[in-house]
């Protein structure tokens, strides 16, 4: 089963609600690993394929849309942290917008 949070669905949709209860599991996660800590900001990186599987009820280019409007709306910023300058995987992160919708969210 999947879950979202009703709020995330009204301000961004389902799909992209998915898709942002998917990182926010994630994001908290990695707050026991320094491995994915800037400063006090968590990332997560991940590439889009790698969300198809494990939501794979959601084709590439949901994903992408889901992601882009999550960008859109304040809720994620993207970036390309690798060291490898050949690794084009993401990382993402809720900015402060994003965390309190997401806390709000909560039941």
């Amino acid at each position: 089963m999947t879950k979202f949070r009703d709020n995330m669905a009204v301000l961004c949709g389902i799909n992209a609600a998915c898709v942002a209860e998917y990182l926010w599991e994630r994001v908290c996660f990695n707050r026991y690993s320094e491995e994915y800590v800037t400063g006090d900001v968590y990332w997560h990186r991940v590439s889009v394929p790698t969300i198809m599987t494990d939501m794979n009820f959601l084709s590439k280019d949901q994903i992408t849309r889901a992601i882009r409007v999550l960008i859109d709306k304040n809720i994620i910023r993207k970036d390309i942290l690798n060291e490898d300058p050949f690794d084009k995987t993401c990382w993402y992160r809720f900015t402060e917008y994003g965390e309190r919708n997401m806390i709000r969210g909560e039941a």
